[in-house]
């Protein structure tokens, strides 16, 4: 599964961290260094020449545990680090997710440096707010600690977490500006549409009703007319106001975008504008009691320019060089999670 950075994470990190359950630890008591045996604050590992600081993959490696934890817990299952899970056991999997984390989180650090990109004032007085609201929701600012303490956290590293989930807002927002470095060319979209299913399409739709030869007829009607034009593609939207029986036509003057699959035309309709070339116009297809004309356009931009900066920084993170620079390569997350609840457990000396 690809793991994206959500848009919601930017206003709702703090406050999810907050839900995390357990004794918890004093604030600035770091038992990611003792349950790992590595010093969190030194490097842990580059991502595109990006030096990593250890708690980074260490928070992700316990977030993930814990969840794989409360999940087999709720299930009333005993967890197993070493049972088969995927091509290798389910403690490889934890540190697989953990390492994806990190290198998503570096590789959204990475674009913003690269195109400028800092938080506003309003994007801190925002993580601000957010503190102020996870920590009433806690029961006060100590408690709020003590429970992000429990996954080695303290006030500076999960704002830093917060910021750059800010920042990938930020970038996210951008991609929809042409003046932005970040804004999807022609190309880029074509590549992303032939990647994830995407495509623009205006169609008409005549409904057959109880007359199924008089509504074929009218979309012959249709088909003829837009074949005799000597601008099909600029004309189709005024032949598909007269003809289409699509209540929600108004809402799409320009044709609309989505993901093949999801259930906006039939599927045999669907199948035959994946066949179409951009420019390219169907014959009439007949789908679910419809007779549709399709045009197929070239992928709208402002409809898909969030979700296209999803692929570009997944995939970017999926390409991106990851170096160890430490021993977090060999750690073992089964083990790790077990030395962090002993740790918990354990006063602090």
């Amino acid at each position: 599964m690809r793991r994206i950075i959500t848009a919601a994470l930017a206003c709702a990190l703090l406050l999810t961290l907050a839900a995390c359950g357990g004794k918890g630890t004093p604030p600035g008591d770091d038992l990611l260094s003792r349950a790992s045996g590595t010093p969190s604050d030194e490097p842990g590992l580059t991502v595109d020449g990006r030096e990593v600081e250890a708690w980074r993959y260490l928070y992700w490696l316990a977030y993930t545990c814990d969840s794989i934890q409360t999940a087999y817990d709720d299930a009333g299952t005993e967890l197993d680090w070493d049972a088969a899970f995927g091509e290798g056991t389910l403690a490889d999997y934890a540190a697989e997710q953990a390492l994806a984390d990190t290198v998503l989180y570096a590789v959204v650090e990475n674009m913003a440096e690269d195109q400028d990109c800092a938080l506003t004032e309003e994007d801190r007085a925002a993580m601000e707010a957010d503190w102020t609201a996870a920590a009433e929701a806690a029961g006060g600012e100590d408690a709020y600690l003590t429970d992000l303490g429990r996954l080695g956290l303290d006030r500076t590293r999960a704002e830093t977490l917060a910021a750059t989930a800010y920042l990938y807002d930020r970038l996210r927002q951008s991609a929809g500006d042409p003046e932005s470095g970040v804004c999807p060319t022609a190309e880029d979209l074509a590549a992303f549409g032939a990647d994830s299913g995407y495509l623009t399409l205006d169609f008409i739709r005549v409904d057959a009703g109880d007359d199924a030869e008089a509504a074929r007829a009218r979309a012959g009607e249709a088909f003829s007319k837009l074949n005799g034009s000597a601008a099909p593609e600029n004309d189709f939207a005024v032949l598909a106001a007269t003809y289409s029986d699509d209540p929600d036509r108004d809402q799409y003057p320009h044709g609309r975008t989505f993901r093949a699959g999801e259930g906006t035309l039939p599927a045999a309709a669907e199948e035959a504008a994946l066949d179409l070339e951009e420019g390219q116009w169907s014959g009439i297809v007949e789908a679910d009691g419809s007779f549709y004309i399709l045009l197929r356009l070239p992928l709208d931009a402002s409809a898909t320019a969030a979700e296209w900066f999803d692929w570009r920084l997944q995939s970017a993170a999926e390409a991106a060089e990851v170096k160890w620079t430490s021993t977090l390569e060999d750690l073992d997350a089964g083990e790790f999670w077990s030395a962090l609840m002993d740790a918990e457990d354990a006063p602090q000396t």
